[in-house]
């Protein structure tokens, strides 16, 4: 997770390992996409996703495994933007206890390669099984192609950042001390946002790049922050 900022305010960037997880089960199994707000775009490489699992994928009902997986991933979505709202309010005493809290609630709902969290969802169920690894050879690749980049051509512009930051404290007439967000950076391939709820929001890679998108959400995220 990028932190900037300073004392006074506050934004951060992740990209979530276990969010691109529960993305490329959907897209490696051709899942039924379904064309809500919160739903992400497919995988950027998408071609090159399915050809690593479709020869040897279960076969189960896609339309009872779509519907399980956006159950799932707004579960999933609703989580880390708690483990977000913790790590926030985390007082610094007994790191130990912290992580091991944090690793638990997350096994309530992402508990590979078995995903007995999962029983209830059993089309689900068996597609997680049989992509888990794949999925992790996969972001892991990711992340090595985000090491070898050079500068940060994929976030927003500390300077653009702190320019929205001062703009909605002076709209709103608050210290600047009063304003934060977070945003998590998804390796979709469309230019894609979604606030899930106040100070938090997904978007997609792309995003940072368009100027006039990049504003509009930073803009919301820290003013829905404020309440």
């Amino acid at each position: 997770m990028h932190v900037r900022g300073s004392a006074s305010w506050r934004f951060e960037m992740g990209s979530s390992d276990l969010l691109h997880h529960a993305l490329f089960i959907r897209d490696a199994a051709a899942l039924p996409l379904q064309h809500e707000d919160d739903i992400p775009p497919p995988l950027t490489g998408l071609r090159a996703v399915r050809a690593v699992t479709m020869p040897t994928m279960p076969t189960v009902d896609s339309m009872a495994a779509s519907a399980q997986w956006a159950t799932w991933w707004r579960r999933l979505t609703n989580s880390e933007a708690d483990e977000s709202e913790q790590a926030r309010h985390w007082n610094g005493e007994d790191p130990q206890s912290h992580a091991d809290e944090a690793l638990e609630r997350s096994e309530e709902l992402f508990d590979p390669p078995g995903f007995a969290s999962l029983a209830v969802m059993p089309e689900l169920r068996s597609l997680a099984r049989r992509i888990h690894q794949d999925a992790i050879d996969w972001f892991s690749q990711v992340q090595a192609a985000e090491m070898a980049q050079s500068g940060d051509s994929a976030l927003f512009p500390w300077e653009f950042v702190r320019a929205a930051a001062e703009h909605v404290a002076a709209d709103r007439g608050v210290p600047l001390g009063a304003i934060s967000g977070v945003v998590q950076l998804l390796h979709v391939g469309e230019v894609w946002s979604y606030t899930i709820r106040p100070g938090y929001a997904l978007c997609s890679v792309t995003l940072p790049a368009s100027p006039a998108r990049a504003w509009t959400l930073l803009e919301e995220v820290f003013a829905s922050a404020l309440g």
